[in-house]
């Protein structure tokens, strides 16, 4: 599961008999040993991290296993015949804006206008 604030992102593996978890991407060269997962919550893995804005591929190891994250944004084909997980990231600065914010928008233009 990822969760997203910006160019934080929160990834949660929730495969209970797992251990350790090992988040493994091209943000770390795809190195199964570097990145470490916590125990938290239910049981559930989690590691939050801040990736540069772009799509990122990634998987869970644990136990010698390889898995991909249910909630990821896409998936792509690896070299091997089967999926990465994939996280898109965007720039902080380029944040969608909230339907409150459009209307607050909307009528500062207004009252320009006038």
């Amino acid at each position: 599961m990822l969760r997203k604030n910006g160019r934080i992102i929160e990834f949660e593996f929730d495969e209970h008999s797992a251990k350790p978890v090992f988040l493994v991407g091209d943000f770390n060269n795809w190195d199964p040993a570097a990145t470490r997962m916590r125990k938290g919550k239910n049981n559930y893995w989690r590691l939050k991290i801040e990736l540069t804005p772009g799509k990122h591929q990634f998987k869970y190891y644990s136990n010698g296993n390889w898995y991909n994250d249910h909630r990821a944004d896409k998936y792509v084909p690896d070299s091997l015949g089967g999926d990465n997980s994939v996280v898109i990231v965007t720039d902080t600065k380029k944040q969608p804006r909230t339907a409150k914010s459009t209307r607050q928008h909307k009528r500062k233009a207004a009252a320009a206008k006038r």
